[in-house]
């Protein structure tokens, strides 16, 4: 019994520590797990979804509408016998059915005008999806790098400040032994406080790059979760350079310039759906129907039942007479009824536009008018995309320069630090100016690692505009 509760323990421990075990994730699953998650792609997919349904709506314009009606009505009260045409007091029933079919044989070409623009709706609409996945992927990318360089501004700030606490530390037995004054040692303390509070502000910016990375991908901030670190993240030169060889290598593919191309066919198409009203509609049509009256009889026998007399002859003054006969009836059967009055027609009709009133005419200018725009709205794609790339390429190369620069300064103020540690611990400087070299040496190094991930990132974006995975 009690090994049984040891390993029902056992397991227990096992799966509490895997619930709480630590998830990292890699750029590509905080790609699509901010894509699965944001909702302007929830609201690209589901119009693109409802796109669906209109080019399946336009197709089936080809077909022939077909439409069944029935009734059933009752008459109460005076109604007229259609057997003896005198008015009598009864209930009648009767029932009508018909089936109507119409197909459109010619309309200007409107349907297949149609089926084409919602076409071009679709693909439109499926671009700017494609659009608003890449804007996220940069924005992901974007927050993944900042928390990168965060981390290493974090671990920075930390050395930084155990140095500082060694150095007070060992300022501490020099002030006991009486060879530094007071002040010297409140310098460093002074200094301390500094460095405590340059590590607060980097856990601080550090948090917040992980907020802004879970907010994107709608996730709690959780400490739960961070982020894998490439095992050597070291910035590449970028595999193109001159703007205009990007642009003329991409702009075609650009979801953007895709979704601005479909959208100015789609005005195209709709001018010539426009200028489908002014041209005949020929339509085919067909109709089948029947009818039911509880009043319909069939005559079954007759008995005589006397003369009637209808006239006098002129001459003779003769009585003239008609045999009297009561009829025996009964309704007519429902399927006999439906069956006798079973009546079809069909034909051709065509509708020829004359005048209506400037509707088609302003319709047709106002679609040139869209046209136009739509032209104006597709150049206007490619210029901001051509802006884009001169601005990501200027953007990389003052990150290439501002790298070079701040790796030498880098460089610079780790010798002199060092030359100034030793310096100081030999007694040959003071404390002032050994501070100013740390704090010059920690400066640099910052510069230094926030250049190299803005280099890393503009030269990302240069290859994910070139087609590019994000990846580090």
């Amino acid at each position: 019994m009690n090994k049984s509760l040891y390993i029902l323990f056992a397991i227990l421990l096992l799966y509490i520590n895997s619930a709480n075990a630590q998830q990292v994730w890699k750029l590509e699953d905080c790609v699509k797990k901010a894509v699965q998650e944001n909702f302007r792609m929830k609201q690209a997919q589901l119009n693109t979804q409802s796109n669906v349904l209109d080019v399946n709506q336009a197709r089936a314009q080809m077909l022939p509408s077909i439409n069944g009606s029935g009734t059933q009505a009752f008459n109460l009260g005076r109604n007229v016998d259609p057997f003896t045409n005198t008015f009598s007091n009864q209930t009648i029933r009767s029932n009508n059915f018909s089936l109507q079919a119409n197909w459109t044989l010619f309309n200007g070409f409107q349907v297949q005008n149609t089926i084409k623009r919602e076409n071009f709706d679709l693909q439109a609409w499926q671009a700017d999806e494609k659009t608003a996945k890449n804007d996220i992927a940069l924005q992901v990318a974007g927050q993944y790098l900042q928390i990168l360089m965060n981390r290493e501004l974090v671990f920075t700030s930390g050395k930084q400040l155990e140095l500082s606490q060694l150095q007070a530390s060992r300022l501490q037995k020099l002030l006991d032994a009486g060879k530094i004054s007071e002040g010297e040692y409140l310098q460093q303390l002074s200094q301390v406080a500094n460095d405590e509070l340059s590590l607060v502000n980097a856990k601080s910016n550090l948090q917040m790059s992980y907020l802004l990375l879970w907010q994107s991908m709608n996730m709690e901030s959780d400490t739960a979760n961070s982020i894998e670190s490439p095992l050597a993240l070291i910035p590449m030169r970028a595999t193109a350079r001159n703007p205009k060889e990007i642009f003329d290598a991409i702009y075609q593919n650009r979801p953007e310039i895709q979704s601005a191309t479909f959208k100015y066919r789609l005005a195209q198409t709709q001018q010539k759906i426009s200028e489908g009203t002014r041209m005949p509609r020929l339509n085919l049509f067909g109709n089948i129907s029947s009818l039911y009256s509880s009043t319909r009889k069939d005559i079954t026998g007759f008995n005589f039942n006397g003369y009637n007399i209808i006239g006098i002859t002129q001459s003779t003054f003769d009585t003239v007479v008609t045999p009297k006969f009561d009829y025996v009836t009964k309704t007519t059967p429902f399927n006999k009824q439906l069956q006798n009055n079973f009546g079809q027609n069909f034909g051709l009709s065509l509708t020829v536009p004359i005048f209506n009133n400037l509707i088609a005419h302003t319709a047709v200018q106002k679609a040139k008018i869209q046209a136009n725009l739509a032209q104006v709205n597709l150049d206007l794609a490619k210029q901001n995309l051509y802006k884009s790339i001169q601005q990501a390429v200027i953007d990389l190369q003052v990150a290439e320069t501002k790298y070079e620069a701040s790796q030498k300064n880098f460089t610079a103020q780790q010798k002199n630090f060092q030359v100034s540690k030793l310096r100081f611990e030999n007694g040959s400087t003071t404390l002032t100016d050994f501070q100013l070299a740390s704090t010059n040496y920690t400066r640099s190094e910052s510069n230094f690692l926030q250049s190299r991930y803005e280099l890393i990132f503009r030269q990302k974006i240069i290859d994910f505009y070139m087609g590019e995975e994000l990846k580090f």
